[in-house]
């Protein structure tokens, strides 16, 4: 799952054309697909506020950041809905806004700190979910002696080791999974400043 941003009305002053889309029915052969993506990545390139993606572990930091750094912009709506895939618009005055905060949050150094504090746990999460790893590797050979049944699911599990392995889960920390990157924010903000406004799909 990721999140997609389109531009409502981008930056675009040599007026690059987007690629149309392919006709995927056709089954387009390899040069053809390869082709298109190229196009469309030059297109992105040069209009940077037509597109900003994001896989789910890393928008969740970047988003909650945003939040933080720009509540008395976004709406109580506006929040909430930047967790969803749900065609929610930011406007392009509001756009602008969080661009303006982003910058000056990164000039006056306020985004290298919060990094700074937020790199040192998610290390710290990751050293304690690869101890909670080698303990799970090592329920996975005891059910597998017991049980004679290799790769079992631990769905499956009998209920003693099913049980071990649902307290190992609990102590696994979710903050690992969800980094948070300067450059991320960086790119997002400038997608801001020339996407005319977006939506998040």
């Amino acid at each position: 799952m990721g999140f997609d941003l389109y531009g409502l009305k981008p930056y675009n002053p040599n007026n690059a054309v987007r690629p149309e889309h392919l006709d995927w029915s056709k089954k387009p052969a390899d040069n053809e697909k390869d082709e298109y993506f190229k196009k469309v990545d030059e297109y992105e390139t040069e209009v940077i506020g037509s597109y900003f993606r994001n896989n789910v572990w890393w928008w969740r930091p970047l988003w909650s950041f945003v939040i933080a750094a720009c509540d008395d912009i976004l709406t109580e709506r506006d929040k909430e809905a930047g967790s969803y895939n749900d065609g929610h618009i930011i406007s392009k005055t509001k756009s602008l806004r969080i661009a303006a905060r982003l910058t000056k949050l990164d000039k006056d150094g306020t985004i290298d700190k919060y990094s700074n504090e937020m790199n040192p746990m998610i290390e710290r999460a990751k050293k304690n979910n690869k101890k909670i790893q080698i303990k799970v590797i090592l329920l996975q050979k005891m059910v597998k002696l017991e049980t004679g049944v290799e790769n079992m699911v631990p769905k499956d599990y009998p209920k003693k080791f099913y049980d071990k392995y649902m307290k190992l889960m609990d102590k696994e920390d979710w903050s690992a999974h969800y980094p948070f990157d300067i450059d991320n924010i960086r790119s997002f903000t400038l997608f801001c400043k020339q996407s005319g406004g977006f939506e998040i799909c």
